[in-house]
């Protein structure tokens, strides 16, 4: 319980630091990731690599520093307890005791206090790594007997310092929650690119198209048999858009060169051209009811001023 005062040093050896590994990503942003905003904010010169500021490697300091500070606050009977609540569309719903949490939570891989849940967080992260996706969620923080008074009032209160910590990206948003129907042409849900999709429609950059799946689906029959090749129906979305746009310069006379992404192969998807053929599918609209739904779970947390 007693230290001389002298500075704590914590040292870690980065043993990997091989910066062709990163080349790759010099020039196409991940998705999810701090490249594209890190490098409109300084102008090109961030440095992408494995030991740039925002490289994760940044966090095993935090790590250090905050075991120290555990440490402490024990000593004042304060305690900090944090774990996973949500991954994905999977929440923890079951109440669970501090007890529970100082107990369980790091019993399982994904740090949930629920083992239930926390074994379908382990699947759906699986899947989503299979898929080249990835997943968000909810880390819920707990402190106990913390003094009454901490903090300076608005921006340097207890919130408003853990927030200047909190490595955040602003998107739009339907929720954590948000699930859209099982159609079978409903396209590729890539949650780690949300971020940058929705940045690039709200400054005008793409400008999205919804198509009921029928209509994709009847465009990849006719792009099977112009072509030669079955699209997946996730593919389908684009040649449907693309038949509109040539259908288009048809009507107007003019002559155009359409760019579309051909992103795969419908040869693992045929049950549902088999569906489609059959007339078992069918066109679902979400609702504006549905909306509301999903979007009321955000009604309690902050969302940036336009």
């Amino acid at each position: 319980d007693i230290t001389t005062g002298a500075p704590i040093s914590l040292i870690v050896d980065n043993k990997e630091v091989i910066s062709s590994d990163y080349d790759l990503i010099k020039d196409m942003p991940r998705p999810g990731h701090s490249d594209y905003p890190a490098r409109v904010r300084y102008g090109g010169f961030n440095d992408y690599r494995g030991g740039g500021r925002f490289s994760g490697r940044g966090t095993v300091a935090l790590i250090m520093a905050g075991t120290v500070a555990k440490k402490l606050l024990a000593l004042l009977n304060i305690e900090i307890l944090a774990f996973t609540k949500a991954i994905g569309n999977l929440e923890m719903e079951k109440i669970v005791s501090f007890e529970d949490i100082r107990k369980h939570r790091y019993k399982t891989a994904v740090r949930c206090p629920d083992f239930d849940i926390a074994n379908l967080m382990e699947k759906s992260i699986i899947k989503a790594k299979d898929e080249g996706n990835s997943l968000g969620g909810i880390i819920e923080c707990v402190g106990l007997n913390i003094p009454v008074g901490i903090g300076d009032p608005v921006f340097d209160s207890l919130d408003g310092d853990i927030a200047k910590m909190t490595p955040l990206l602003a998107m739009n948003s339907l929720g954590h929650g948000f699930i859209p129907p099982p159609i079978h042409a409903g396209g590729l849900r890539y949650h780690g690119m949300s971020p940058l999709v929705s940045h690039a429609v709200k400054e005008g950059l793409a400008t999205p198209e919804a198509i009921h799946q029928l209509e994709c689906y009847e465009a990849g029959i006719l792009f099977s048999r112009t072509e030669g090749i079955i699209p997946a129906p996730e593919t389908t979305h684009a040649i449907a858009s693309v038949i509109r746009q040539a259908k288009l310069a048809k009507e107007e006379g003019k002559e155009k060169v359409i760019l579309f992404n051909f992103s795969g192969h419908g040869l693992m998807d045929l049950v549902g051209y088999d569906k489609f053929l059959k007339g078992e599918l069918k066109d679902i609209e979400l609702s504006s009811k549905d909306f509301e739904q999903f979007i009321a779970v955000l009604k309690n947390h902050p969302s940036p001023v336009v």
